[in-house]
C-alpha cells in the first residue's frame, strides 16, 4: 500500500543526535538521504504510523509536524540557501 503525504509525521532534529537515528525505522535511508537546514545544524526525519522508538528517545528535537506544516518550516531561509543573482 503506498503511503499518503498526509499518513507522515516529520520532525526536525539537533545534528548531534543523528547516530541516534535508525534508518530502518524512518524512511529516509541514511544520514546522506536526510534534508538538513542551510547551517547544517538540524536535519528532517519523516515517518508514517507509531512514532519510532529511536525518535522517542532523542531529546533535542522539534515537532512533530504534519506535512503540511513542515511545508511551510522547510520554504523558509533555515531550509533553503539564499539564491545568488
Amino acid at each position: 500500500m503506498a503511503i499518503r503525504l498526509n499518513d507522515l509525521t516529520y520532525w526536525i532534529i539537533d545534528s548531534s543526535e543523528l547516530s541516534n537515528v535508525d534508518f530502518n525505522e524512518v524512511l529516509q535511508t541514511s544520514a546522506d538521504t536526510v534534508r538538513y537546514s542551510v547551517d547544517g545544524s538540524r536535519f528532517l526525519v519523516k515517518y508514517a504510523g507509531r512514532e519510532p522508538s529511536s525518535i522517542e528517545q532523542i531529546t533535542l528535537k522539534e515537532g512533530p509536524y504534519t506535512h503540511e506544516q513542515i511545508t511551510k518550516i522547510v520554504t523558509g531561509t533555515d531550509w533553503n540557501p539564499p539564491i545568488n543573482t
